[in-house]
């Protein structure tokens, strides 16, 4: 069953590496950051449905919300980019609405 948990999350860091990787395209013009973006992008749906094989769809789903934490940590360190108090209340929402589905 762990397994299952795994496929749900290479679908959340795909997601994430794929958003960074679009935007590293966008800062750099290297044509190299788009493909690989692409090909992680393409994946996604392949993981997620190997996660539903065993998996509830609002969980699959509700993991996937993770991205925006992971996308949001991530464009902090490697960007530099400035993250408000509201992006901040955000995540914290976020990260509070995963603890309470699993309770």
């Amino acid at each position: 069953m762990a397994i299952y948990y795994i496929y749900a999350l290479m679908g959340v860091v795909f997601t994430a590496l794929g958003q960074l990787l679009y935007k590293q395209y966008f800062n750099r013009k290297q044509k190299i950051f788009l493909g690989l973006a692409i090909l992680f992008f393409i994946s996604v749906p392949y993981w997620n449905y190997k996660a539903l094989t065993r998996l509830s769809i609002d969980l699959v789903y509700m993991l996937a919300s993770l991205t925006i934490l992971i996308v949001v940590t991530f464009s902090i360190g490697l960007f530099g980019e400035k993250v408000s108090k509201q992006q901040w209340l955000a995540a914290a929402l976020i990260i509070l609405g995963i603890i309470l589905y699993n309770i």
